[in-house]
């Protein structure tokens, strides 16, 4: 019982991580680049530079969180599905790995923007090519570890649906959230105008389940409790 209760909110922990870093990092870096024009991008990352690696730096601390979040998904419900849940921590391992290195890259833009402030015409449009190239690339490995995420979390969730370790009606809003982002993120291949409204639910279900996990933890009255340690 005791153990359960620490496993549950080690558990809620860690989400929570994973969505408050998510959320910091993605106010932070769409703050200094929500201009349009890629020399303005550039100017502002060398005007807000300590705050740009810190957003960078927090997206590589959610890496980390994401690895733990699936290692810790894949003890608690493996029991009896290891399949799926060796398949769902792949994803989870290859999303963590997309988004570090897709935000990596990021840190080449600082020199850009260095390069940018005071720069004649000739070096501001190769530091405007470069800097294009960067972002682009960031934001189509931001869309492809969304689609990782998406797929390991529908395959966790529907776990935490057999199992009953929660609520039924909280595994479904993250079945629906999830859902919503891996129609956000296919959205996003074929066309890629901001639809960030379809991944609110994420945000807000991760949170809630933090929370959750650490104030109510595991449904222990369920017969469905495998993997859970009494």
């Amino acid at each position: 019982m005791e153990n359960s209760k620490h496993q549950a909110r080690l558990l809620g922990l860690v989400f929570l991580i994973v969505a408050i870093a998510s959320i910091a990092s993605a106010l932070l870096t769409q703050n200094i680049l929500k201009g349009s024009i890629i020399s303005d991008q550039l100017r502002a990352i060398n005007e807000n530079e300590l705050l740009f690696r810190i957003a960078i730096f927090i997206d590589l601390i959610t890496g980390v969180a994401i690895v733990v979040l699936g290692v810790l998904l894949y003890q608690l419900l493996n029991a009896g599905y290891q399949t799926i849940s060796l398949v769902a921590l792949m994803m989870y391992l290859a999303e963590a790995i997309i988004l570090a290195v897709s935000k990596t890259g990021l840190f080449e833009l600082i020199p850009l923007g260095e390069r940018v402030m005071g720069s004649d015409s000739s070096v501001l449009t190769q530091a405007e090519i470069l800097g294009i190239i960067l972002i682009d690339s960031s934001q189509v490995g931001w869309s492809i570890h969304m689609l990782f995420f998406s797929i390991g979390a529908l395959l966790f969730y529907s776990l935490f649906f057999k199992k009953r370790l929660i609520p039924r009606w909280l595994v479904s809003w993250g079945l629906t959230a999830a859902s919503l982002a891996f129609i956000h993120t296919i959205w996003a291949f074929m066309d890629p105008a901001e639809r960030m409204l379809l991944l609110l639910p994420t945000m807000f279900f991760e949170l809630t389940l933090g929370f959750w996990l650490m104030i109510k933890g595991f449904n222990l009255s369920s017969r469905e409790q495998i993997g859970v340690t009494k």
